[in-house]
């Protein structure tokens, strides 16, 4: 099950080993050999395996089981078993990321179809869509430019490398960003700015302070979590009187930055 926690001392995603849920166990889940968690590009095609076990006790001996796994609130991908009421092995298979950004949970869920085209074309949401207790991964899909209300940011590097980084826990990341400023409804003479920071956390800098318009490319540090985890990296405009206001108070007014303003990930581990 994955677990995303919100406390000050231990923000990020956690994974259990093993997830069961009604006939369903599913072990070792990874994607891309790299475990149960990623942030990749949108439609992206990741790698992925699992060992699985199915056992339906109340299942006549005769009937046609399926496990079948896909993404929530987008839809089922791929079944990794097609067989009798018992059975267990190693799944390797592919999923595709969505085209938009934002985070997305990998679960499954057990069907009883004719065969494995009718569970993943009827099965997914029959009843129920699958529960967050069949939860065994999550992607993370990050564009290379987002928008969030009068700010775009892009072409994230972190130490010179991509928008995607695996750090120790406390580590200093130098960063770098694009970014356009462009509030033509804002008053004339008005302070605004550009913060950017971890989700869950709150900002860590201001890349953006001056007039309603705007547009550069800034240099900025960010400091990992001292918590292994996933940790997206967001921005958001504010209006504020100074960058130290507006760190200090500004990342959390009228809701803190939504997924579709992430713009990278730090992979803490």
């Amino acid at each position: 099950m994955i677990e995303l926690t919100t406390s000050k001392q231990e923000t990020g995603i956690r994974v259990t080993r093993a997830v069961s849920y009604g006939q369903v166990t599913l072990r070792s889940f990874a994607i891309d050999s790299q475990g149960p968690l990623l942030a990749v590009a949108p439609d992206t095609v990741v790698h992925c395996s699992a060992e699985y076990i199915y056992d339906c006790p109340e299942c006549a001996p005769d009937s046609s089981n399926q496990i079948i796994l896909g993404l929530t609130g987008i839809g089922a991908q791929v079944c990794i078993y097609n067989g009798g009421p018992h059975g267990k092995g190693r799944a390797s298979f592919t999923l595709r990321s969505p085209a938009l950004p934002g985070e997305w949970d990998i679960a499954f869920r057990s069907a009883q179809a004719a065969d494995a085209r009718e569970a993943l074309e009827t099965w997914w949401t029959m009843d129920h869509p699958p529960t967050t207790q069949a939860v065994v991964g999550r992607l993370i899909t990050i564009a290379s430019y987002a928008n969030n209300a009068q700010a775009q940011l892009g072409e994230l590097k972190l130490n010179g490398q991509g928008n995607i980084l695996s750090v120790r826990p406390g580590a200093r990341v130098s960063a770098s960003a694009k970014f356009v400023y462009d509030c033509t409804d804002c008053t004339a003479g008005s302070q605004n700015q550009i913060l950017i920071g971890l989700a869950g956390r709150g900002a860590q800098a201001c890349i953006y302070s001056g007039g309603i318009q705007g547009e550069g490319r800034a240099d900025f540090e960010l400091t990992a979590p001292p918590y292994a985890g996933v940790y997206c990296i967001r921005f958001r405009p504010s209006q504020a009187a100074s960058s130290r206001h507006a760190i200090n108070n500004w990342w959390n007014i009228d809701g803190a930055p939504p997924a579709t303003a992430t713009i990278g990930a730090l992979i803490v581990q």
